[in-house]
């Protein structure tokens, strides 16, 4: 029987097959436990728009209101409305939002009407008052921070064009003309930004 011949690891030759190091098995990605989506506690329903003290008007407060049912016991009882207009079928998000709180099963809260820029440039720079197509819409949205739904009101038509709506629609139109003569920036009946931006390039434009 031949003996085992024995080499040394150094020799020529010879080879030792190395251990292969394993990974440990992999468990995957580390998944984040699933948050549980918090359950309603209040529902909106019967969404108004309500005149205020003066009827409904341009850059005037109305009255915003909603119905709120508790679904269950809470702490939070603001509403948040936020305001639209649609003109010649445009839907505008007027960039107003204001909250209400919950007071005896209703939120309600002022909301200024402002101008529709598109409305203003042709209803008062234009001189197009007495236009009955000359008309915007304006409805708002109602939501609660953990509200079951969201709610929409139904349209409000601006102006009513009775003879004093169009008698005030004209004389914001006269004074935006003395303003233009006058070199004046603004008419003075403009209450936001954006509105007194659309005088000021009503005027330059007149000079």
């Amino acid at each position: 029987m031949a003996k085992a011949q024995w080499h040394d690891i150094n020799d020529p030759g010879f080879f030792k097959k190395t251990e292969e190091s394993k990974a440990p098995a992999s468990s995957g990605p580390e998944e984040e436990p699933v948050k549980k989506k918090e359950d309603p506690e209040v529902r909106l329903s019967d969404p108004s728009i309500l005149p205020g003290d003066n009827g409904f008007e341009f850059n005037k407060p109305c009255k915003v209101r909603v119905k709120v049912d508790y679904l269950r016991q809470t702490v939070r009882k603001r509403v948040t409305f936020q305001l639209f207009s649609v003109y010649k079928n445009k839907t505008s998000n007027m960039n107003h939002e204001v909250g209400g709180f919950e007071e005896k099963g209703f939120a309600e809260t002022d909301m200024t009407l402002f101008y529709n820029n598109d409305y203003y440039q042709d209803a008062i720079q234009n001189g197009r008052h007495d236009d009955p197509d000359a008309v915007v819409d304006y409805f708002f949205k109602a939501r609660h921070s953990t509200g079951a739904n969201e709610v929409q009101s139904e349209m409000l038509r601006m102006p009513a064009l009775s003879e004093g709506k169009k008698q005030m629609l004209a004389s914001q139109a006269g004074k935006l003309k003395d303003a233009a003569r006058s070199g004046a920036a603004c008419c003075g009946e403009c209450t936001s930004c954006k509105n007194r931006q659309s005088c000021e390039q009503a005027t330059s434009n007149e000079r």
